[in-house]
């Protein structure tokens, strides 16, 4: 899982590298700008739910979400990761995507 982790937060930081590099030259329009944002939003989302599910299934809960179980106790904080991660990220970058790709 921890390497599941590295991975992929090294997949989200080139992804939002390429995506400045090419909204600083001028190279995406608006629509296709808010359409990558929207993509690495979605992304974001969907790795932390499938952090979740792994870490419920070995055992072996990621630092985030054993914090906030620590914090908040086994199931408001799971609820809350799982609200956060599916209205902040999933929901948010979708409807980021579906606006940019009108305006595309």
């Amino acid at each position: 899982m921890e390497k599941f982790q590295k991975i992929s937060s090294r997949v989200i930081i080139v992804l939002a590298l390429i995506w400045a590099v090419l909204m600083s030259t001028g190279m995406l329009t608006v629509g296709q700008s808010y359409f990558a944002i929207g993509v690495l939003s979605a992304y974001i989302g969907v790795q932390n739910i499938i952090l979740l599910n792994w870490g419920q299934r070995t055992g072996q809960m990621p630092n985030k979400i054993t914090h906030l179980v620590e914090r908040h106790g086994e199931q408001k904080g799971i609820l809350t990761y799982v609200v956060v991660n599916i209205l902040l990220y999933l929901l948010i970058g979708l409807v980021v995507m579906y606006c940019g790709w009108t305006l595309m």
